[in-house]
């Protein structure tokens, strides 16, 4: 883990022709992966030594607002034309107002809201409460700010394990630990769609992970009416349809009460099989 101090931090220098220590070139590389390639810097610094967030972003912004007004003044100095006006835009963000303030954004409730930079301690601390009341990581809330702001941030996406196939599973979550839980299971779940499902299978006597509870459901219960076993019909029909469960009709006369599930011989092994993988895993 990246560590510094304020005082390391705010007073390193690239004067004397020393580079930063970086393998990022922007011109070319996309926006995205300028994105991504902070995200990582993000993922590596430790800022938990640092006393005030407050104290470091006001140092890091004068810092940056001197290195933008220092290169400003250099290629003027040398006739070299920047591009357009976005380095001005950039340092005018940077700037403190009449009053010596500065405003930033932050997530707070899962909204990003302004607040001055003097107020981010408080925001911290209040973020860092929250945090300790949900079980996760302060850094896990802010994640999870971050997703909930996004109208399609709130799930995480199980790709289909047929190689080439696009399709992809939502894995939905309304709260931090749910979010951990969401991202633990996409991260080794196996998934076939509608379409290859059927062929893994009869290839390889795989079925998808989703299918475990419904099968020890089951299992728990024999001859458990279909809508209480958790599965969607066209899961039924297919899992019926591979020789794992039998289904069979409930009929009082002519009028038909229900359809009861069980597992046959072969759903037995392939749940034993299942469960036998999850305990390694």
């Amino acid at each position: 883990m990246e560590k510094y101090s304020s005082m390391s931090f705010c007073s390193t220098s690239t004067r004397n022709g020393d580079e930063p220590k970086a393998n990022y070139r922007g011109r070319d590389r996309s926006y995205a992966d300028l994105a991504e390639f902070i995200d990582e810097k993000a993922e590596q610094l430790d800022i938990s030594a640092v006393p005030s967030k407050a104290a470091e972003l006001h140092c890091l912004f004068d810092n940056a607002r001197d290195s933008i007004i220092a290169l400003l003044a250099f290629a003027r100095k040398t006739g070299v034309l920047l591009e357009g006006l976005h380095h001005l835009t950039i340092l005018n963000s940077l700037l403190r107002d009449d009053a010596g303030k500065r405003t930033i954004k932050t997530w707070c409730n899962g909204k990003l809201v302004s607040i001055d930079v003097d107020d981010l301690d408080a925001a911290d601390a209040a973020r860092l409460a929250l945090a300790e009341q949900c079980g996760v990581s302060e850094q896990e809330l802010l994640r999870f700010e971050q997703r909930m702001a996004d109208p399609y941030g709130a799930c995480f996406r199980v790709p289909c394990n047929h190689q080439g196939c696009s399709m992809t599973k939502a894995v939905s979550f309304g709260n931090p630990a749910e979010m951990l839980d969401a991202e633990r299971l996409t991260a080794n779940e196996i998934w076939y769609c509608r379409y290859h499902r059927e062929a893994a299978f009869l290839q390889g006597g795989i079925i998808s992970d989703e299918f475990l509870p419904v099968l020890e459901r089951i299992r728990q219960s024999p001859g458990l009416a279909q809508k209480d076993t958790g599965a969607k019909r066209d899961d039924i029909q297919f899992l019926q349809s591979v020789g794992l469960l039998t289904v069979e009709k409930v009929t009082y006369g002519t009028r038909l009460l229900c359809y009861q599930v069980a597992l046959t011989d072969e759903g037995h092994a392939m749940l034993d099989k299942l469960s036998v993988a999850v305990a390694v895993a």
